[in-house]
């Protein structure tokens, strides 16, 4: 377990296992390891801009509850399903609200991906459709005919899914092809990389020109300070004058709440790129459409959280890293729960090699939130154990960028002066 209301947590959990009945030690539990990971970790990767299709979503649309709206005129062509339903009156502006789930196997297959490999699947999936339809022309006999009319009804759904996605797809592009979103990535990635990370001021000082959102503005503002190490004394006292300037005095409380959370404050230790180049945070010429590194969730860069998780994963897990938990925030605490050899033998731990024999499950909990971008890296992580290793992550929030800073943002005035 992480850092600061994790280790309260870990105590927590500690205290109530010393309670527990001496019969319990011999029932064997769910998971093989549990990693709490305060948000405090690491705040830049909320802060840059999600690259996942599903994060993306988040991002441009908003996700609540596994569920995304859209303006439903943009799927007036594609059947609802149902048919021979009564019309009924429309309301002024109705939407369409697609349930995001890996119920649907086209979904499940796209979510994790990064956008630009999105494109090219859907491309092949709609191939095979057309292949598959085609086939009921060389339905001769009546068992072709019947094998043919059996798959039907799966090849229609398929296709209904693939017109949905491929809609939403291209209300995506439409977004992220915007030479603002384009430019915001952009400096993004001189951010998380370190390089020139000056550059971004006359494009923040544009954004706030326009009177861009507050959280837009904050997000890059917060990401240039965390990957600085703090800001010089004249960029913090320019960005805190013209956010007042711009946006009103209420947000002087704002900028006191980012500078408690550490996203906004004076220059410090230089900790930033040890950490990067440690846990190889940053990867060059990362392959968005076969990736290969779990960085490709942000095109080049791999959330801290996730890169932590991986190191769990390896023999000598958190062993070397001692050092580098100096930089991070807050304190580390490694428990091990001594088990049962009845346990040991059920679970298939190996005792000489501490290996295991089935699949472990390990559970990761994000105490202050996570991105789906993160969730991503570790179902990719997953896929790299080659069955091995299995997660469950649970988290206290589902968060993007903005919605990690609206929480920090002061809210207008009752009585505007």
């Amino acid at each position: 377990p992480l850092f600061r209301s994790a280790k309260r947590v870990a105590d927590i959990m500690m205290r109530l296992r010393k309670d527990l009945p001496k019969d319990v030690e011999t029932v064997a539990p769910e998971f093989d390891s549990v990693v709490l990971l305060d948000r405090n970790v690491d705040l830049l990767s909320p802060l840059l801009t999600q690259l996942t299709y599903e994060g993306l979503l988040d991002e441009l649309f908003g996700v609540e509850n596994g569920r995304c709206k859209f303006s439903a005129d943009k799927f007036s062509g594609q059947s609802e399903g149902g048919g021979g339903r009564v019309p009924q009156q429309q309301p002024e502006n109705p939407t369409k609200t697609i349930m995001l789930n890996s119920s649907d196997d086209l979904y499940a297959e796209i979510r994790d991906l990064n956008f630009y490999a999105v494109g090219p699947l859907l491309n092949a999936k709609a191939k095979r459709i057309r292949e598959a339809f085609e086939e009921r022309h060389g339905a001769k006999t009546v068992g072709q005919i019947k094998q043919f009319v059996s798959k039907l009804s799966h090849i229609q759904g398929i296709r209904i899914s693939l017109s949905t996605y491929t809609t939403v797809t291209a209300l995506l592009k439409e977004k992220i092809e915007n030479s603002e979103f384009i430019d915001r990535v952009s400096m993004e990635q001189d951010v998380f990389r370190a390089v020139d990370v000056d550059r971004i001021h006359p494009f923040v000082e544009q954004l706030m020109c326009m009177r861009a959102p507050l959280a837009n503005v904050l997000r890059l503002i917060c990401a240039q300070c965390t990957a600085s190490n703090g800001f010089k004394q004249k960029v913090y006292d320019f960005y805190r004058k013209e956010i007042i300037q711009t946006y009103g005095y209420e947000h002087l409380r704002t900028l006191e709440r980012l500078e408690e959370a550490g996203l906004y404050r004076l220059q410090g230790p230089k900790v930033y790129n040890t950490i990067r180049k440690t846990m190889r945070l940053t990867v060059e010429d990362v392959n968005e459409q076969n990736p290969n590194d779990l960085s490709y969730v942000h095109s080049g860069y791999a959330p801290l959280t996730a890169r932590l998780v991986q190191c769990l994963t390896k023999p000598e897990k958190w062993r070397g890293l001692e050092e580098l938990f100096k930089y991070i925030p807050g304190p580390t605490v490694d428990r091990l729960q001594e088990l049962h050899p009845s346990i040991q033998k059920r679970r298939g731990l190996v005792p000489q090699s501490g290996t295991y024999e089935n699949p472990r499950l390990i559970l990761v909990v994000f105490l202050g939130g996570c991105t789906f971008a993160e969730i991503s890296a570790l179902r990719f992580l997953a896929q790299q154990e080659e069955g091995q290793t299995d997660f469950i992550v649970a988290t206290t929030k589902l968060l993007n960028g903005n919605t990690f800073l609206e929480t920090l943002i002061e809210p207008p005035p009752l009585c505007p002066m």
